[in-house]
């Protein structure tokens, strides 16, 4: 754990070199570490631009701890990058099933639909996630942040898309209206 809490520091710090090689030595000794695994995944996805590798990683981190919600929501992340969109939903709501109030899974799951332009699951997707009690992790700001940014975007983008059937309604009930009331 040691090796491991170290070369995330290090990691964060963005000395990459030195944290994937106390994250190696943690594994070494403790080879099931999950979360020096989950760290190595991202080294190699988001710093060595190694995808297969870093997936390795995740997939093995993954095994060791098949219900961790960070773990899921990499995956699926990474998966949802390389378009295999239903894959990634699946390991977004498993991460979800996991911690609900996980920020990153519903983010990513939103995202997906919202890419697809399916804009009501994707606003679906974010109440879900502002249902939930706000996670405490300073680390979740940032999505809870972005989720309010893409709930307004596609509520937006939902409204313009929906303005003509609207107004034919608005049109439809206003003649009924004037004939009931004379």
């Amino acid at each position: 754990p040691a090796h491991r809490n170290l070369g995330m520091a290090l990691l964060e710090m963005g000395q990459v070199d030195e944290a994937e090689r106390h994250l190696v030595n943690g594994l070494n000794l403790q080879p099931g570490d999950a979360y020096a695994l989950l760290l190595l995944g991202n080294i190699y996805v988001q710093k060595r631009e190694r995808e297969d590798i870093g997936e390795r990683f995740y997939r093995k981190a993954a095994a060791a701890d098949p219900n961790d919600p960070y773990i899921l929501a990499n995956i699926a992340a990474l998966l949802a990058e390389r378009g295999e969109v239903e894959a990634a939903r699946e390991f977004f709501d498993r991460a979800i099933a996991a911690d609900a109030s996980y920020p990153n899974a519903h983010y990513g799951k939103a995202l997906s639909y919202y890419r697809e332009g399916d804009l009501a699951t994707t606003i679906e997707a974010l109440e879900a996630l502002f249902s939930q009690p706000e996670s405490l992790d300073i680390r979740s700001e940032v999505f809870y942040q972005q989720s309010w940014l893409l709930y307004r975007q596609a509520n937006e983008e939902l409204a313009e898309e929906r303005y003509e059937a609207a107004m034919v309604a608005i049109q439809a009930w206003r003649d009924v209206l004037e004939e009931i009331g004379g």
